[in-house]
């Protein structure tokens, strides 16, 4: 899974800032021989009903990481 960092404010090009330490980017996996720099996660709850009160099977995935 890709994983998008970034720290508050514009970077030099007025896009996303990179993290100081990570870049821009987190990475699971390293080349061999080298661990990953972290794992993410995505968490996620069922939602059961909408407004309009049908019942479907959605996953909510929450803004945490």
């Amino acid at each position: 899974m890709l994983v998008r960092l970034s720290v508050p404010g514009p970077g030099p090009h007025g896009g996303p800032r990179p993290h100081p330490a990570y870049g821009n980017q987190l990475n699971e996996q390293g080349v061999p021989g080298v661990a990953g720099e972290g794992e993410a996660a995505v968490p996620r709850e069922a939602v059961r009903s909408m407004a309009t009160g049908d019942r479907q099977a959605l996953l909510a995935f929450l803004r945490s990481l």
